[in-house]
Protein backbone atom coordinates (compact mmCIF):
# COMPACT_ATOMS: atom_id res chain seq x y z
CA UNK A 1 0.00 0.00 0.00
CA UNK A 2 2.75 2.56 1.03
CA UNK A 3 4.24 2.02 -2.92
CA UNK A 4 0.83 3.01 -4.02
CA UNK A 5 0.88 6.41 -1.60
CA UNK A 6 4.46 7.16 -3.12
CA UNK A 7 2.55 7.14 -7.07
CA UNK A 8 -0.45 9.87 -5.76
CA UNK A 9 -1.09 12.60 -8.35
CA UNK A 10 1.10 10.44 -11.30
CA UNK A 11 -0.20 10.85 -14.42
CA UNK A 12 -3.08 8.51 -16.47
CA UNK A 13 -2.09 7.61 -19.30
CA UNK A 14 -3.56 4.57 -21.27
CA UNK A 15 -1.73 2.36 -24.00
CA UNK A 16 1.69 2.44 -22.60
CA UNK A 17 1.80 -1.14 -22.87
CA UNK A 18 0.94 -0.97 -26.78
CA UNK A 19 3.59 1.21 -28.24
CA UNK A 20 6.40 -1.21 -29.58
CA UNK A 21 5.27 -2.65 -32.85
CA UNK A 22 7.07 -5.97 -31.14
CA UNK A 23 5.72 -7.30 -27.61
CA UNK A 24 8.21 -6.71 -24.70
CA UNK A 25 8.35 -5.85 -21.34
CA UNK A 26 7.60 -2.19 -20.88
CA UNK A 27 6.83 -0.16 -17.79
CA UNK A 28 6.72 3.37 -16.66
CA UNK A 29 7.20 4.65 -13.33
CA UNK A 30 5.64 8.34 -14.01
CA UNK A 31 2.57 7.03 -15.55
CA UNK A 32 -0.19 4.12 -15.32
CA UNK A 33 -3.17 3.06 -16.47
CA UNK A 34 -5.50 1.06 -13.96
CA UNK A 35 -3.73 -1.79 -14.23
CA UNK A 36 -0.04 -1.10 -14.69
CA UNK A 37 -0.72 0.72 -11.65
CA UNK A 38 -1.39 -2.40 -9.95
CA UNK A 39 1.19 -4.27 -11.43
CA UNK A 40 3.70 -1.76 -10.62
CA UNK A 41 2.68 -1.39 -6.83
CA UNK A 42 2.60 -5.35 -6.69
CA UNK A 43 5.88 -5.81 -8.02
CA UNK A 44 7.68 -3.49 -6.27
CA UNK A 45 6.18 -4.48 -2.79
CA UNK A 46 7.31 -8.26 -3.64
CA UNK A 47 10.72 -7.14 -4.71
CA UNK A 48 11.05 -5.00 -1.24
CA UNK A 49 10.24 -7.84 0.69
CA UNK A 50 11.86 -10.78 -0.93
CA UNK A 51 15.16 -7.99 -0.19
CA UNK A 52 16.14 -8.28 -4.01
CA UNK A 53 18.58 -5.35 -5.14
CA UNK A 54 18.11 -5.57 -9.17
CA UNK A 55 16.62 -3.81 -11.67
CA UNK A 56 16.37 -7.64 -13.23
CA UNK A 57 14.79 -9.04 -9.71
CA UNK A 58 12.08 -6.20 -10.65
CA UNK A 59 11.36 -7.32 -14.32
CA UNK A 60 11.62 -10.72 -13.92
CA UNK A 61 8.19 -10.29 -10.63
CA UNK A 62 6.42 -8.15 -13.47
CA UNK A 63 6.56 -10.20 -16.17
CA UNK A 64 5.56 -13.43 -13.98
CA UNK A 65 2.47 -11.12 -12.85
CA UNK A 66 1.93 -9.55 -16.72
CA UNK A 67 2.46 -12.77 -18.71
CA UNK A 68 1.24 -16.42 -18.97
CA UNK A 69 3.42 -18.46 -17.12
CA UNK A 70 5.55 -15.38 -17.21
CA UNK A 71 6.69 -16.00 -20.47
CA UNK A 72 6.60 -13.07 -23.19
CA UNK A 73 5.37 -14.76 -26.32
CA UNK A 74 3.56 -12.18 -28.46
CA UNK A 75 0.14 -9.72 -27.82
CA UNK A 76 -1.44 -12.95 -26.89
CA UNK A 77 0.23 -14.05 -24.52
CA UNK A 78 0.25 -10.52 -22.10
CA UNK A 79 -2.29 -11.05 -19.58
CA UNK A 80 -5.46 -8.96 -21.06
CA UNK A 81 -8.42 -10.53 -19.28
CA UNK A 82 -8.21 -9.79 -15.55
CA UNK A 83 -10.05 -12.77 -14.38
CA UNK A 84 -6.94 -14.23 -16.23
CA UNK A 85 -4.48 -11.98 -14.39
CA UNK A 86 -5.90 -13.17 -11.14
CA UNK A 87 -5.49 -17.33 -11.65
CA UNK A 88 -2.27 -16.53 -13.11
CA UNK A 89 -1.30 -14.36 -9.58
CA UNK A 90 -2.64 -16.98 -7.44
CA UNK A 91 -0.52 -20.01 -9.44
CA UNK A 92 2.20 -17.84 -8.68
CA UNK A 93 1.33 -17.09 -5.15
CA UNK A 94 1.20 -13.79 -5.16
CA UNK A 95 -2.22 -13.19 -4.24
CA UNK A 96 -5.50 -14.67 -2.71
CA UNK A 97 -8.48 -14.26 -4.54
CA UNK A 98 -11.03 -13.73 -0.77
CA UNK A 99 -14.03 -12.44 -2.54
CA UNK A 100 -15.97 -15.65 -2.08
CA UNK A 101 -15.14 -15.88 1.45
CA UNK A 102 -16.15 -12.49 2.28
CA UNK A 103 -20.00 -12.58 0.62
CA UNK A 104 -19.13 -13.30 -2.93
CA UNK A 105 -21.63 -14.80 -5.26
CA UNK A 106 -21.31 -17.23 -8.12
CA UNK A 107 -20.51 -15.30 -11.12
CA UNK A 108 -19.90 -17.25 -14.49
CA UNK A 109 -19.48 -14.85 -17.99
CA UNK A 110 -19.20 -15.18 -21.33
CA UNK A 111 -16.01 -13.28 -22.44
CA UNK A 112 -16.01 -12.39 -26.28
CA UNK A 113 -14.49 -8.67 -25.77
CA UNK A 114 -11.32 -8.40 -27.24
CA UNK A 115 -11.86 -11.37 -29.85
CA UNK A 116 -15.33 -9.68 -31.12
CA UNK A 117 -13.65 -6.24 -31.40
CA UNK A 118 -10.24 -6.49 -32.68
CA UNK A 119 -10.27 -3.17 -34.41
CA UNK A 120 -10.18 -1.75 -30.83
CA UNK A 121 -6.95 -3.70 -30.58
CA UNK A 122 -4.51 -3.04 -32.94
CA UNK A 123 -2.00 -4.96 -32.16
CA UNK A 124 -4.04 -8.35 -32.32
CA UNK A 125 -3.39 -8.46 -35.73
CA UNK A 126 -0.75 -11.91 -36.56
CA UNK A 127 -3.04 -15.07 -36.08
CA UNK A 128 -1.67 -16.82 -33.19
CA UNK A 129 -2.21 -14.02 -31.28
CA UNK A 130 -6.05 -14.15 -32.44
CA UNK A 131 -6.18 -17.40 -31.64
CA UNK A 132 -4.40 -17.29 -28.17
CA UNK A 133 -6.99 -14.54 -27.08
CA UNK A 134 -9.87 -16.87 -28.28
CA UNK A 135 -8.52 -20.05 -26.36
CA UNK A 136 -8.19 -17.72 -23.09
CA UNK A 137 -12.04 -16.71 -23.76
CA UNK A 138 -13.57 -20.00 -23.94
CA UNK A 139 -11.37 -21.36 -21.00
CA UNK A 140 -12.49 -18.67 -18.84
CA UNK A 141 -15.90 -18.24 -20.01
CA UNK A 142 -16.07 -21.96 -18.44
CA UNK A 143 -15.26 -20.80 -15.39
CA UNK A 144 -17.49 -19.84 -12.57
CA UNK A 145 -16.23 -16.72 -10.28
CA UNK A 146 -17.38 -15.10 -7.37
CA UNK A 147 -18.54 -11.46 -7.19
CA UNK A 148 -20.18 -9.38 -4.52
CA UNK A 149 -22.57 -6.97 -6.03
CA UNK A 150 -22.34 -3.15 -5.94
CA UNK A 151 -25.49 -2.74 -3.53
CA UNK A 152 -23.44 -5.58 -0.80
CA UNK A 153 -20.30 -3.95 -0.85
CA UNK A 154 -21.21 -1.69 2.09
CA UNK A 155 -21.79 -4.53 4.32
CA UNK A 156 -18.85 -6.46 3.09
CA UNK A 157 -16.28 -3.78 3.52
CA UNK A 158 -15.60 -4.75 7.06
CA UNK A 159 -13.72 -7.57 5.61
CA UNK A 160 -11.82 -5.28 2.91
CA UNK A 161 -8.30 -4.44 4.23
CA UNK A 162 -5.88 -1.87 3.31
CA UNK A 163 -3.76 -2.85 0.38
CA UNK A 164 -6.59 -5.63 -1.00
CA UNK A 165 -6.35 -4.98 -4.49
CA UNK A 166 -10.30 -4.29 -6.09
CA UNK A 167 -11.15 -5.42 -9.33
CA UNK A 168 -14.31 -4.26 -10.90
CA UNK A 169 -16.73 -6.01 -12.60
CA UNK A 170 -18.62 -4.94 -15.41
CA UNK A 171 -22.11 -4.90 -17.29
CA UNK A 172 -20.50 -4.73 -20.75
CA UNK A 173 -21.02 -7.68 -23.06
CA UNK A 174 -18.06 -9.98 -23.60
CA UNK A 175 -15.97 -8.01 -20.71
CA UNK A 176 -15.07 -9.19 -17.31
CA UNK A 177 -13.36 -6.32 -15.06
CA UNK A 178 -13.63 -2.60 -16.41
CA UNK A 179 -11.28 -1.35 -13.64
CA UNK A 180 -8.87 -2.01 -10.56
CA UNK A 181 -7.20 -0.11 -7.63
CA UNK A 182 -6.07 -0.85 -3.99
CA UNK A 183 -8.28 -0.59 -1.25
CA UNK A 184 -7.60 2.26 1.14
CA UNK A 185 -9.20 2.40 4.83
CA UNK A 186 -10.40 5.98 5.61
CA UNK A 187 -12.99 6.31 8.91
CA UNK A 188 -14.23 2.86 8.51
CA UNK A 189 -15.55 3.28 4.87
CA UNK A 190 -13.05 1.32 2.36
CA UNK A 191 -12.03 4.03 -0.54
CA UNK A 192 -10.28 2.83 -3.77
CA UNK A 193 -6.63 4.30 -4.61
CA UNK A 194 -6.49 3.70 -8.57
CA UNK A 195 -5.48 5.22 -12.14
CA UNK A 196 -8.36 7.43 -13.14
CA UNK A 197 -9.19 8.05 -16.22
CA UNK A 198 -11.54 10.96 -15.35
CA UNK A 199 -8.47 12.68 -13.25
CA UNK A 200 -6.11 12.06 -15.60
CA UNK A 201 -4.33 10.62 -12.22
CA UNK A 202 -3.91 8.29 -9.49
CA UNK A 203 -5.87 9.74 -6.70
CA UNK A 204 -7.94 7.88 -3.59
CA UNK A 205 -11.28 8.08 -4.71
CA UNK A 206 -13.45 10.98 -2.82
CA UNK A 207 -16.55 8.80 -1.75
CA UNK A 208 -15.96 6.18 -0.48
CA UNK A 209 -16.05 2.43 -2.68
CA UNK A 210 -19.80 1.21 -2.82
CA UNK A 211 -20.79 4.94 -3.40
CA UNK A 212 -18.10 5.26 -6.26
CA UNK A 213 -19.76 2.23 -8.29
CA UNK A 214 -23.09 3.00 -7.58
CA UNK A 215 -22.10 6.36 -9.73
CA UNK A 216 -20.83 3.91 -12.42
CA UNK A 217 -23.61 2.63 -14.43
CA UNK A 218 -21.41 -0.03 -16.12
CA UNK A 219 -20.10 -1.32 -13.11
CA UNK A 220 -21.39 -4.44 -10.89
CA UNK A 221 -19.49 -5.04 -8.16
CA UNK A 222 -16.12 -6.18 -6.80
CA UNK A 223 -13.74 -9.20 -6.61
CA UNK A 224 -11.15 -8.94 -3.81
CA UNK A 225 -7.71 -10.12 -4.23
CA UNK A 226 -5.44 -9.84 -0.77
CA UNK A 227 -1.40 -9.93 -1.87
CA UNK A 228 0.12 -12.57 0.03
CA UNK A 229 3.98 -10.89 -0.21
CA UNK A 230 3.44 -7.42 0.46
CA UNK A 231 4.67 -4.63 2.22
Amino acid sequence: MQNGLTLLNTPYESGTLDKNTEERLTYCNDKFDCVTFIEYVLALSIKQIQNDTKSSDFERLLTKIRYHDGVIDGFGSRLHYFTDWIIQNEKNGYIKNITENIGGIPWQKKLHFMSTNQKKYPRLNHPKDISKIKNTEKALSKIHFHYIPKNNVRMAQKEIQNGDIIAITTNITGLDVVHTGIAILKNGHVHLMHASSDAKKVMISLESLDQYLNNKHNQTGIMVLRPICTD
